[in-house]
Parts: structure tokens; sequence; C-alpha cells
């Protein structure tokens, strides 16, 4: 190759990365919208926050509307309008929502188009304990094929100085307290575990006396999707964590929105959180957005929540009469 050729295709190249360089303007991409986020939960109310989004650079300090006008809807029965409570942004409605029931969510801000969202109430997963009096045990039981839902776990045992002030604590009604912290990494044998957030370099977890499944499970980061699998049911499964003697474990049945926003949501921090992902550097990844004319998410979710508490076994080892166990009444 002559060295007239050389010079033209070195020339050539640093054209194109000097216009691979430039710089973006973002202030083109950027739309003032309307957001609204609603999750329809268990309980007597349900919240609704609405803002206006922000720009790229922009301070971020959230920006609200001082009127709303915003409806529920359960099968076509308008249900009343969302009032204002103590928390700016934040309107409420007095509702519970029933199971399978299809709900659409209406807003309007003057000035601005009327936003809309559907979404359906879902149903409880199947999930009982592998020995229903047991609070050791993390082996559970699906008892039918279900939709799609998440588990996660809440520690509960926390260090305060000088010892586990959350480590006895035997709940009737399992609920994290504000010192809970959800763990970083969790693995199942289920074999509908999606594993999208499974960890780039995959860490086994290894299952102890308190599972009677043997062996390793793959590490996922904060959530298991458990998707629908065909089984044999009753399914057993057995779920793992680190260090996690007193927990609370969830189990939650969500909306099809609600269930494209987490894992979307998850995603995205996940490519953020690994600077060898090509996306960390590009806006690839989109977040889940199910509200017509606006953004946010119009979505459902319940709990199932189970108690494990490892240290009870010293109770049973030193003969402890079960009306003396440290029940959190």
């Amino acid at each position: 190759m002559t060295n007239k050729i050389k010079t033209l295709i070195a020339l050539c190249l640093l054209g194109v990365i000097q216009s691979c360089i430039q710089s973006v303007d973002y202030s083109t991409l950027y739309e003032k919208k309307v957001v609204v986020n609603c999750i329809l939960e268990p309980g007597e109310e349900q919240i609704l926050k609405v803002s206006f989004n922000k720009a790229i650079g922009q301070n971020f300090q959230f920006e609200f509307p001082d009127e709303v006008d915003a409806h529920l809807f359960c099968n076509g029965e308008d249900l009343g309008r969302f009032m204002p409570s103590d928390r700016k942004g934040e309107w409420k409605i007095q509702h519970s929502p029933i199971t399978n029931g299809n709900y659409k969510l209406t807003v309007s801000v003057p000035s601005w188009e009327t936003v809309t969202a559907e979404t359906t109430f879902p149903k409880t997963t199947p999930i009982q304990r592998s020995k229903s009096n047991s609070r050791i045990e993390r082996t559970f039981v699906q008892q039918e094929e279900a939709p799609t839902y998440w588990i996660f776990i809440f520690r509960m045992d926390y260090f305060n100085g000088s010892y586990y002030t959350d480590e006895y604590r035997i709940m009737r009604n399992p609920a994290p307290t504000e010192n809970s912290t959800l763990q970083n990494e969790i693995g199942t044998t289920h074999p509908g575990a999606d594993g999208f957030n499974s960890f780039m370099e995959p860490t086994p977890i290894g299952f102890d006396g308190y599972s009677d499944i043997d062996g390793k499970t793959i590490s996922h980061y904060k959530y298991l999707r458990i998707a629908p699998v065909q089984a044999q049911y009753p399914l057993r499964f057995s779920l793992e964590t680190q260090n996690i003697v007193s927990s609370l474990v969830y189990f939650r049945s969500v909306s099809d929105s609600y269930d494209k926003y987490m894992k979307s949501s998850l995603q995205k921090i996940m490519n953020i959180r690994n600077d060898d992902e090509p996306t960390y550097w590009f806006d690839e990844e989109k977040i889940y957005n199910n509200i017509n004319g606006g953004l946010g998410i119009f979505g459902a979710c319940r709990d199932t929540i189970f108690q494990i508490n490892e240290r009870i076994d010293t109770y049973f080892n030193n003969d402890v009469p079960y009306e003396n166990w440290p029940f959190d009444m």
C-alpha cells in the first residue's frame, strides 16, 4: 500500500472520529409532561402522586401542579375523586381494591391534556410454607401455576452497638421495621426464576441445614422474578440469601403493568451499576410507562409475607414452653 493511500485512509478515519464526538444537544429531546404514579395495594386508602418531569441537567426538585382532578374507576364505575393529602404532590382516595377488578385512572391538570391508564388487581400468590408450624424452614410450596410474581427478603436482625435487637422476635403479623434492610443477594431452586438480574459473574449461594434441598443456587440482585412454568404442582422450592438469620420473605403478586415496570427499572439500575455495559452510556434501557399522554406507572400489587427466624431453634433446644416465646403482639 502506498504512503498516499495510507495518508488518505488516516484522514478519512480522523473525520469519522471527529464527527462521532460532537456534543449532543439534549434540550431537543426534552418534552415536559405530567408524571403520574399510583400503585394499588390492599388497604382502605390509595395514594396518587402527580408531578412534572425534568430535563437532563435541570435542578432535580419536584415540580407539582397546584390543581389536580383525578378519578379512579373500577369495572366502569366511578369510585370518586382523589383528594389532597398532607404531603405536597400526593392525593388520596378511600377504596379497598377487589381481586381481578379492572381499574382505570384519569388525571386532569389545568392547561394539560388528560392522562389515563388501566390496570388489574391481582390474586394472592398461592404460596405456603413447606411446614406450616416452622419459622426456620426456608422451603416453600407453590400450590398451583400462577401469573408472574416477585420475591424479595428484608433482613430484620440489626446490630445495635452490642447485640442484635430483632433476632428473637416472632411476629404474628410480619411487617418490616424502620431498621429493616433489603437483602442484596437472593437465590432459589424455583424453575421459574427469570434470571435476567443474575450477577454477571455468577456467585453460588449454598443452602445450609435449614433447607432440605442440597447444592447451590445462582445469586440474583435484590429480587427474584418468578414466571409461569409448566411443572408438577404442588411445587416445592427453597430460598437462600446471605446471613438470613431473622428475615421477612415477600411473595408479591403483581399486575402486568407493575411487573413490566419492576423489570425495566431493575434492568436500568443494573446497567448503571455496570461500567462495562454499553447501555451505561446510552439510554437504550427504557423504563416501562403505561400512562397515556404522560409518564409514570399505574399498577397493582399485593404481598404474602412469611417470617424466617433461625434463632427460634434456641427455644426448641432449651424446651422453652410455646407460651413463653417472645411473640410480637
